[in-house]
């Protein structure tokens, strides 16, 4: 069984979602009064959120605005 690099890192970007909610639900529950740390965790939902849905989705930019570059002819 061949394992997909794709998935693997997949896998790995939602582990770090989830590591990131879990610390946030984790600070919400503990009363943690430093603003520092829920930056933090929230970082670890966005950055890994975002590239997930780039890698899975794409970043793509609407066609008129190719053919308003002239990339599309």
């Amino acid at each position: 069984m061949k394992l997909d690099p794709f998935l693997i890192i997949n896998l790995l970007l939602g582990l770090f979602i989830y590591i990131g909610v879990g610390l946030t639900i984790l600070m919400i529950v503990q009363d943690v009064k430093i603003v520092g740390a829920y930056i933090v965790s929230v970082l670890f939902i966005l950055f890994p959120g975002t590239l997930l849905y780039g890698l899975n989705f794409g970043f793509n930019i609407p066609e008129k605005t190719d053919i308003k570059m002239g990339i599309l002819n």
